[in-house]
């Protein structure tokens, strides 16, 4: 299954993004990428949707059978392998990208669209119990403190509540979000680590294990890093070795497994895992996390040289080479002692990056 396209020299890659975009049907909003080596996630050759209107096509230096390759939706990965057929000159090229030949039908840009819908949920009894923990949450307005105690006594039992009639049935959670036209999720998520914040521990540990079955890598990851603050050491890593081998696709649980590490004092893992979540993300905000996480840790160790040197290498192809010199540089210049020089941070205390935020609201917030 296949399209082709006749392009003009002066059209961008944009041009081709858009054209691609109406020839499959496709929705065109998200992300999306090019890779001019054909590579998937090959970053020296990365042209990202910010970038691809400024990148005209007779500036690549286009041949016949060079293929180039182009990922649409970050999430569901949605590949086209894209291959030049022909160069030529014309006096009329178009002004417009012009569909040629189609072959094929256009698959569903979702798995299961086009399929018999089945019927909704029912969520009715469900309802009051969401009403009641949106009610809960949003009596409490102040967003630059903790939430209120009283407040999360209240909540959790009515999350775990919500979580037992739910019975592990993620499709009912969305139909019931959906019913109360509120974000229930984004409360829901920030509940296991409000609760271990409060001294609650096994209360928060409670309900991320009871929510798990909706967002298993925040609920889960969440568990461990709560499991960790609180000193209980073997839970943590027990909890979080599950995280790395059930979820180990997913690269935010990579990142959290990296703060876990450190929490415990497991600064080379934790440092590994930084790493490994910077070179597998795609994502501009999984990136950053990543780049900010691996940033902190090495000034926290006195590595200076080898922050800079990260920081350079996240602006371009060639200060990335240049960097990885002075890493190499600076790497053998440190000691092999050198260890986490400043104490365990607290939530509410300033963050050791230097940004002047509480290290909850900063390194430590929840991904």
């Amino acid at each position: 299954m296949w399209r082709v396209f006749d392009f003009s020299a002066r059209h961008t890659l944009h041009d081709v993004h858009h054209a691609i975009q109406l020839a499959f049907e496709l929705d065109d909003d998200h992300l999306h990428a090019f890779y001019l080596s054909g590579k998937h996630w090959d970053r020296d050759s990365e042209v990202t949707a910010e970038d691809a209107d400024g990148v005209r096509l007779f500036r690549l230096g286009l041949e016949p059978g060079r293929k180039l390759s182009y990922v649409f939706d970050f999430g569901d990965e949605l590949w086209h392998e894209l291959e030049v057929v022909a160069v030529s000159e014309s006096e009329a090229a178009p002004e417009e990208p012009l569909l040629v030949e189609s072959v094929g039908e256009a698959p569903p840009q979702y798995e299961g669209e086009g399929s018999a819908e089945l019927p909704e949920a029912d969520v009715t009894e469900l309802v009051p119990l969401a009403t009641e923990l949106v009610r809960l949450f949003t009596s409490d307005t102040d967003a630059n403190t903790d939430i209120a105690p009283e407040v999360l006594r209240s909540a959790y039992p009515v999350a775990l509540d919500l979580a037992r009639r739910l019975d592990g049935d993620a499709e009912r959670f969305w139909a019931l979000e959906e019913a109360c036209d509120a974000d229930l999720l984004e409360l829901l998520l920030d509940l296991p680590l409000a609760l271990a914040h409060a001294d609650m521990i096994t209360e928060g540990s409670d309900v991320a294990l009871a929510l798990a079955f909706i967002e298993p890598s925040s609920f889960l990851s969440d568990r461990a890093l709560l499991l960790a603050d609180a000193g209980q050491r073997e839970a943590a890593l027990s909890q979080l070795s599950e995280n790395l081998r059930s979820l180990a696709e997913d690269t935010w649980v990579e990142i959290r497994s990296g703060e876990v590490y450190a929490i415990l004092g497991e600064f080379a893992e934790a440092e590994a895992r930084f790493r490994a979540a910077l070179e597998r993300s795609s994502d501009p905000d999984t990136r950053a996390a990543a780049h900010e996480q691996l940033l902190a840790l090495l000034r926290a160790q006195n590595r200076g040289a080898e922050a800079s040197a990260l920081e350079a290498a996240e602006r371009s192809p060639e200060q990335r080479r240049v960097a990885e010199r002075a890493v190499e540089h600076a790497t053998a210049q440190t000691s092999a002692a050198t260890r986490w020089l400043t104490p365990k941070v607290g939530r509410n205390d300033l963050c050791p990056c230097g940004s002047s935020k509480k290290y909850k609201k900063c390194c430590g917030a929840n991904a």
